[in-house]
């Protein structure tokens, strides 16, 4: 077809100069990318929910320190018997 006659010649040109990384934005259009698409975003999630589930252990592990730092301080603080209180 010849480029006057193509409507969207432009935009195919503009598309084929664009960066690599630019034409990932594009829908795939063959069953093989998306099963590919598909495959890298479990891929992502898998990585997001191991992350995910180390930082929410991590938390737990700093949630328990905090609760033993504050059983320490409780412990040593001096505790005054209500007898001598009232002296």
């Amino acid at each position: 077809m010849n480029d006057d006659a193509n409507p969207f010649a432009f935009w195919q040109q503009v598309w084929q100069d664009a960066q690599p990384n630019l034409k990932s934005f594009m829908p795939p259009t063959s069953l093989d990318e998306v099963n590919r698409k598909l495959s890298e975003l479990d891929n992502v999630e898998t990585w997001l929910r191991f992350h995910l589930q180390a930082l929410a252990t991590q938390k737990a592990v700093l949630q328990q320190q905090q609760a033993l730092f504050e059983a320490m301080a409780a412990s040593e603080a001096p505790t005054q018997n209500p007898d001598e209180a009232n002296k």
